[in-house]
């Protein structure tokens, strides 16, 4: 039952009955999820033609450049709502000149407008600090997010896809769970991203001893930018818990968060565990993992980790960013109540409210989905 709290997508209604139908088994309803709403081949391949056509785009601007894919795509987490995301490796490229290259880059897709359309620019909030240029691929539909300096952007992707490749259930788990938080209109920019969403369910499977804490990744060979560690090294783990189910990693990921303290506590991957927000109000009482982060306050006068915030979820890498420092009160308020629900709908199989939430509809539409209807559905 739970993938109907998380999924209303499944739901056989008949208002809805000749867009979705879902039946069978849990396991045989996150097949279904996996063949219908995850990635398909076809997607993969509208993805790579993305990114060829942006790699031809660039490099007649930028002879050698190189597109390289990052985000839920690249770690093999994407639904079919998901941007593409990507990184342009420009040769030699000065980080100084991020916004006349993206002056550049821009005016180029403008010259294709049977190609690109729908062209935005924005500042990314530390620990990026680049820009990111968003426009639509026409002749897939699909919008593009676009970035041109090596930062921590693409490491995180980087370790994140390590994380959710140490068990075959990870992925399905971040997808469906994405797909709740597109559903509960939690993925706007007033809200969050889909990146708190990664560092939340990273942190969680941490807490239930499924996977590494970042600290424990940092052991060997160090890669700096700027005065922080980017590196970490893929090593294997041995969980203790490779029996749980997909079910019981659903429900408690929303159990989990429905009593978590975001008031006193900071969601801290790099850790692996809670930190009370009061040890990072004076550099003296930091847990001594945090060696570089003390020595950069010290040393180099950086800012301290925004703790004074509705959530703090701390960067993996740049340890005194909280990536969720623009999200205020009331946005926090919503996601907390959000996940409250969805932990006592599963508990109690209390399922209808989001089978009548209008953004349902709105949500297919959006995806364009070919999903069998009940008449047709065949069985899994």
């Amino acid at each position: 039952m739970i993938l109907f709290l998380v999924l209303p997508l499944v739901l056989c209604d008949r208002s809805l009955s000749q867009e979705i139908c879902l039946d069978g088994d849990f396991d045989s309803q996150v097949q279904w999820f996996v063949e219908n709403v995850m990635f398909s081949s076809e997607d993969k391949a509208q993805i790579r033609r993305v990114l060829d056509d942006v790699k031809t785009t660039m490099q007649r601007q930028w002879p050698g450049t190189e597109v390289i894919p990052h985000g839920s795509a690249a770690m093999g987490v994407g639904i079919k709502t998901s941007d593409v995301d990507c990184y342009v490796k420009i040769p030699n490229f000065n980080t100084s000149a991020d916004l006349y290259v993206l002056t550049e880059a821009t005016a180029l897709l403008q010259l294709q407008r049977d190609m690109f359309s729908d062209m935005t620019c924005e500042l990314l909030p530390p620990p990026a600090d680049s820009s990111l240029l968003t426009f639509r691929h026409r002749p897939t539909g699909r919008l593009c997010d676009v970035i041109f300096t090596n930062n921590s952007i693409y490491q995180t992707s980087a370790l994140n896809r390590y994380y959710f490749n140490l068990n075959e259930k990870f992925k399905p788990l971040v997808a469906i769970i994405k797909y709740w938080f597109q559903v509960q209109e939690l993925n706007k920019k007033t809200i969050m991203r889909s990146f708190h969403l990664y560092l939340l369910i990273i942190f969680y499977l941490q807490q239930i001893n499924m996977v590494p804490p970042v600290f424990r990744l940092q052991n060997k060979q160090r890669h700096f930018e700027g005065l922080w560690d980017l590196s970490f090294d893929e090593i294997p783990y041995n969980s203790t818990n490779t029996d749980i189910s997909l079910y019981r990693l659903l429900t408690g990921f929303f159990t989990y968060y429905s009593e978590f303290n975001f008031d006193d506590y900071i969601v801290s991957p790099y850790a692996g565990r809670p930190i009370r927000k009061i040890e990072f109000l004076g550099n003296t009482s930091v847990s001594g993992i945090f060696y570089l982060y003390k020595k950069n306050m010290r040393e180099s006068g950086f800012k301290p980790l925004d703790v004074e915030r509705a959530i703090c979820i701390q960067d993996m890498f740049v340890h005194n960013v909280n990536t969720a420092a623009r999200v205020s009160r009331r946005p926090a308020a919503l996601l907390r109540a959000r996940l409250r629900d969805a932990a006592r709908l599963s508990a109690h199989g209390l399922l209808t409210a989001l089978f009548t939430n209008p953004q349902h509809k709105e949500l297919l539409n959006e995806t364009n989905l070919s999903i069998p209807s009940c008449n047709n559905a065949t069985d899994m």
